[in-house]
């Protein structure tokens, strides 16, 4: 294959995929080659979320370290130049709050969180019957309920931690240089 685009590295038979899952008890990463076998995984525990009542909610630093310790152990099990792609995701219906620069803004809500009660109510008045967006543990009684105290920042904690590989710390510049560098 020739080029993956202007400034990317060209993909190659030793080229590398890496992926980030952030779950609920961890941090897992994988690099798989081109035929998706593995090359590499390691993974970093987290403590569980802190419940009060309904909530269910965790640091985001938590996160970012779980992120942090998981990735470093890959990598050194890898020839960090390979890497040609990189991709995160997290827990389905976890929201985070985070400001343009992504700092945090509020705690993470876990998938499970059901402390959103009068946000589903809101909902449902105006949600078609049994909609699922209007129960308490939706994303979107979540995202009311959080920016009730913080109007500002964005949703997606998996682009959070994305973000965070592109301005903190020496192994996020490592791993923005692998995506940017010709």
């Amino acid at each position: 294959m020739a080029g993956a685009g202007a400034g990317h590295p060209a993909l190659n038979e030793t080229s590398l995929f890496v992926g980030v899952d952030i779950g609920t008890s961890g941090c897992r990463a994988i690099a798989i080659d081109r035929d998706g076998a593995p090359a590499a995984t390691a993974k970093a525990p987290l403590p569980a979320p802190v419940r009060a009542g309904p909530a269910s909610l965790q640091d985001p630093d938590l996160w970012w370290q779980g992120a942090l310790d998981a990735l470093g152990a890959l990598l050194a099990e890898l020839t960090p130049g390979r890497i040609r792609a990189i991709a995160v995701d997290g827990t389905s219906g976890t929201l985070l709050l985070a400001a343009p620069d992504g700092t945090p803004l509020t705690t993470g809500r876990m998938y499970d969180d059901a402390a959103a009660v009068a946000q589903a109510r809101l909902i449902a008045r105006h949600a078609p019957p049994d909609s699922p967006v209007s129960t308490a543990t939706s994303s979107l009684a979540k995202l009311l309920l959080m920016a009730s105290t913080s109007a500002e920042g964005k949703a997606l904690y998996a682009e959070w931690i994305v973000d965070a590989c592109r301005s903190f710390s020496a192994l996020g510049a490592l791993l923005y240089g692998l995506f940017t560098a010709a």
